[in-house]
């Protein structure tokens, strides 16, 4: 149960990390190094939970567990960036 509660920590981590960085930059010039840096993990961690930053995004809209636990201040950010931002990611992977 403690090894769940921390991996899920660590997804949080890793997609806050994420949300800062768009704060100030565009998704497209984001790599993962700066995520893992903003994170304060190291890359392999980042690669057991995350197979590129492009599944932070799809997992962060599609998961209702991770939307659930995020308060609602973090949810009008992450709806506010990923319309400004990521438009172009979903318009190729959505499936409608």
């Amino acid at each position: 149960m403690k090894r769940i509660k921390q991996f899920e920590r660590t997804d949080r981590d890793i997609t806050n990390a994420l949300l800062l960085l768009l704060e100030k930059n565009r998704f497209e010039k984001i790599t993962v190094a700066q995520i893992i840096e903003e994170a304060g993990i190291n890359r392999s961690t980042f690669y057991q939970h995350f197979s590129d930053k492009y599944e932070i995004v799809e997992r962060t809209w599609t998961s209702l567990s991770l939307w659930h636990s995020l308060s609602a201040p973090w949810k009008i950010r992450i709806s506010m960036i990923m319309l400004s931002h990521c438009r172009p990611i979903f318009k190729k992977t959505a499936p409608f």
